[in-house]
């Protein structure tokens, strides 16, 4: 008897246990995905037809006799190609036209800090890859860039949380796009060209939520395969541009400032 009552305990206390379990694992376990940090946006990159198209044009200019046939390239051929490789090595290399290419890892979106009914402090992440943009380097120095989002395709992991942006907070309906633009140059490092890493601090009027600000945006960058990386992140303070928190049974709060966070891959202009 005694034994049977031992049975039906031990078992009792296993369903709590894995009950406990499932509720932890539906509820508390954090599946907010990673900031955005420039080794995971390389690593993510997946060539295109145009860096295809450049790594092949690089492949065949290296695999091209040099030294031991240099007689038979013409003298301005040789300049030329001289010349080329000191403004690369001078950061010159990346000058031109460059626009936001279709990656699938590319985003802008938020991050911030929330509690939630039954379920306790968690972070909430939406993200889109509807982003357009384009930059201008001079030499060695990014003397213009604008960046547009479509607000309205923000997604996270709570649909509902998605269809209360269209009224509340960011107002995605009201204000569907958010924008960036460059106001002063920024000096480029040298190594960028040659695919070494870099932090820079780009300058300019974020546009969200219909309010305009200037802002200082640190951001990463690093050239890989014929398309330049761009990660960056930016503290926001709701109020400073006109977002009020939202509101829900189930939220029991929302921190006053988030993350306004950005993947992106640019290529040359055709």
């Amino acid at each position: 008897m005694n034994a049977t009552r031992y049975k039906i305990a031990g078992a009792l206390v296993a369903v709590v246990l894995l009950g406990a379990i499932g509720i932890w694992y539906q509820f508390f376990r954090d599946d907010a995905p990673p900031p955005a940090s420039l080794e995971a946006a390389v690593s993510a990159l997946v060539p295109t037809a145009a860096t295809t198209e450049a790594a092949a044009t690089s492949t065949t200019a290296a695999s091209e006799p040099t030294s031991n046939s240099s007689a038979a390239i013409p003298t301005a051929t040789i300049a030329a190609t001289e010349s080329a490789t000191s403004e690369s090595a001078s950061g010159g290399g990346l000058a031109g036209e460059w626009t936001a290419a279709a990656q699938q890892d590319a985003f802008v979106g938020y991050r911030i800090g929330e509690e939630l009914a039954s379920i306790g402090t968690t972070e909430a992440v939406g993200r889109t890859s509807d982003v357009t943009g384009s930059l201008t380097i001079d030499g060695s120095s990014l003397t213009a860039a604008s960046i547009s989002v479509d607000m309205t395709t923000l997604k996270s992991d709570e649909s509902r949380r998605d269809r209360a942006l269209g009224d509340q907070a960011l107002e995605t309906r009201t204000y569907p796009e958010a924008t960036f633009v460059l106001t002063q140059p920024v000096e480029l490092p040298a190594g960028l060209a040659n695919g070494e890493s870099a932090s820079v601090v780009a300058t300019g009027t974020l546009t969200l939520h219909g309010v305009e600000q200037a802002v200082q945006i640190p951001m990463e960058a690093q050239l890989s395969g014929g398309t330049l990386v761009v990660v960056g992140s930016l503290d926001i303070t709701l109020a400073e541009y006109g977002i009020s928190k939202p509101q829900a049974p189930a939220v029991v709060s929302v921190e006053d400032h988030g993350t306004l966070e950005l993947q992106l891959y640019f290529e040359r202009a055709a």
